[in-house]
């Protein structure tokens, strides 16, 4: 759907951009795979839970053969636009060209690129006026460094698993409507203990939008597992494909 803004200026920047939403799988799929990207921020299902109705969205807009997503928000206040990521696939071109789109919103100069991958630092590093600087590392799984849980490093992964492998009445399943009740209670607990040891609410928030997408969005690459003692859940997980290969 269309996206309207609070002012006519604000309107003509964002003249042509849509809210992103499931509808957009397939054409967003293609450009992640054109651009080679595998960074997490590309996943469909979590771009979705920045949609908040009046305090956040994802604005999609083709650019050719190709995407380019803004993020839209507030600051004090304020509205402003930013991108998500660069144009997917990453022309330098169109990062200028939806730079200046998201400073004319913003009416200054302050538009940023929220994330990159390592691999369009040197491409983007060549644009005037764009510092780049890294702010965090994404950890990414690699199945056979757990195979068999050996050596000293994995000694308190072990001693976790053995634990749980020693309770009585586990059983695993998919996640299913069934759940999301159950699952929505443990999260509900996770958070209130969360917030009592560290001050913050540990990313709930994403975490109840994207139950919110099992329900509602089930052609999205979004799957999930849940553990349960007895008929209580006690544990799940969400996770699916950013693009082939990648997850």
């Amino acid at each position: 759907m269309p996206f309207s803004a609070s002012s006519s200026k604000e309107s003509g920047a964002l003249e042509g951009l849509t809210v992103l939403s499931a509808a957009d799988r397939s054409r967003f799929l293609s450009a992640v795979e054109a651009g080679g990207q595998r960074g997490w921020g590309y996943y469909l299902p979590y771009l979705l839970t920045l949609n908040r109705p009046g305090k956040s969205a994802v604005l999609v807009e083709s650019t050719g053969n190709g995407l380019t997503l803004f993020r839209w928000g507030t600051k004090g206040g304020k509205p402003r636009l930013d991108l998500c990521f660069p144009s997917l696939p990453l022309s330098t071109v169109g990062v200028e060209r939806a730079l200046e789109r998201a400073n004319d919103f913003n009416g200054d100069r302050s538009a940023r690129i929220l994330r990159l991958d390592d691999r369009d630092v040197e491409a983007l590093g060549e644009l005037e006026r764009l510092r780049i600087r890294p702010r965090k590392r994404q950890f990414v799984f690699d199945p056979a460094t757990y195979e068999d849980l050996a050596g000293r490093k994995l000694r308190t992964v072990r001693r976790h698993v053995n634990a749980v492998e020693a309770m009585d009445e586990l059983t695993t399943e998919p996640l299913s409507d069934e759940h999301i009740a159950g699952c929505r209670e443990l999260l509900r607990s996770w958070r209130k203990h969360h917030r009592a040891q560290h001050g913050t609410a540990g990313g709930t928030g994403t975490s109840r939008r994207a139950l919110d997408l099992v329900e509602v969005a089930p052609e999205l690459d979004l799957r999930g597992q849940v553990i349960l003692r007895g008929e209580r859940v006690i544990a799940y997980s969400i996770g699916g494909a950013i693009r082939n290969g990648v997850a």
